[in-house]
């Protein structure tokens, strides 16, 4: 049996304007974009579309759960999907959000930057 196509990216972020600013930057030709404002959702969003994810961009700072703790546990069901971790705080999240299992790691004062990261990690 063949299995989908990867087509959907989740972005996870609490801020609307970053979300906002994610969606925008993301919204690449050809990939649903899922949203998620919370950790807890996140995990559960991934799990629900685990067969269609080509991208995670996760948020650390979240309500319900944090970033590193949703990472945590959607490596336990998707533990080959990249998971760029997009925050406003490198400095003191970047060693436990990697040791989570993130594939790659942007500060948000980078965008640019970020948006390169993520057209690489889909193979672009």
């Amino acid at each position: 049996m063949n299995q989908p196509l990867a087509r959907s990216i989740l972005i996870v972020e609490d801020c609307m304007p970053d979300l906002m600013l994610a969606v925008a930057r993301l919204s690449f030709d050809g990939y649903e974009l899922l949203l998620a404002e919370r950790g807890d959702w996140a995990v559960q969003v991934a799990l629900e579309n685990r067969a269609s994810l080509a991208l995670i961009v996760m948020d650390l700072m979240l309500p319900g759960k944090t970033g590193i703790q949703a990472i945590r546990e959607i490596r336990e069901f998707l533990p080959a999907v990249p998971i760029m971790v997009l925050t406003a705080y490198p400095e003191m999240t970047r060693g436990p959000a990697m040791e989570a299992g993130a594939t790659a790691f942007m500060d948000k004062a980078d965008i640019a930057g970020a948006m390169r990261k993520a057209c690489e990690l889909l193979g672009g």
